[in-house]
């Protein structure tokens, strides 16, 4: 289960937290992405989070209350998406990994996911990503930005252009290439009857 941060939205984590203790997913390991909390935006205090850094020490408190801490790597902090994707494939590597949900609010979900798509690529390895949106309202203010996710979806398509452009992201023909190869080796629907 990978849970990047992001944004000051605690509840991402929350939700990745809630998945792993409960079972309610077969991952061997939860990844925690790093927030880039030295970023400035209108909803974050002069040089501070409006929620601290998630370490291993703050997931075990409250809100998060983590209690299966075996298998669970946190990153404090990385620049921005393409940094998280660098570390949660060297993660992947390294514990031998093949595949993991992907626990990110919807509106971010979808560039994340298309990033690491074109890192996979890039490093010519296959790993199968489904992708679990947090069950976040669209309408709640994102701590950082202090704009709705519904707000957010225009930024992120205008990035994901930009991104493509720069070659950091995959373009839909890669997407679609990506999800024949998992529906060919059923993982999507073997994942998804398992959830029914």
């Amino acid at each position: 289960l990978v849970c990047p941060q992001g944004m000051d939205e605690h509840w991402r984590v929350l939700e990745a937290v809630r998945l792993w203790d409960t079972g309610l997913t077969e991952a061997k390991n939860l990844l925690i992405a790093g927030d880039n909390w030295r970023a400035s935006g209108p909803g974050r205090p002069e040089g501070g989070l409006s929620c601290p850094p998630v370490t291993m020490n703050i997931l075990i408190q409250d809100p998060y209350l983590l209690k299966r801490i075996h298998g669970v790597e946190v990153r404090e902090f990385d620049t921005n998406t393409p940094t998280q994707v660098q570390w949660v494939m060297e993660r992947m590597e390294e514990l031998n990994l093949r595949s993991f949900g992907l626990c990110v609010s919807s509106y971010h979900c979808v560039r994340w996911y298309l990033t690491f798509l074109k890192a996979m690529i890039k490093a010519e390895k296959k790993y199968a990503v489904i992708p679990y949106s947090t069950s976040s309202s669209l309408d709640k203010l994102v701590p950082l930005s202090q704009a709705t996710p519904w707000d957010s979806i225009q930024g992120e398509v205008k990035r994901i252009l930009e991104y493509q452009e720069k070659g950091d992201v995959a373009t839909l023909d890669e997407l679609k290439e990506y999800l024949n190869w998992l529906w060919g080796h059923r993982i999507l629907f073997s994942f998804v009857t398992r959830a029914l």
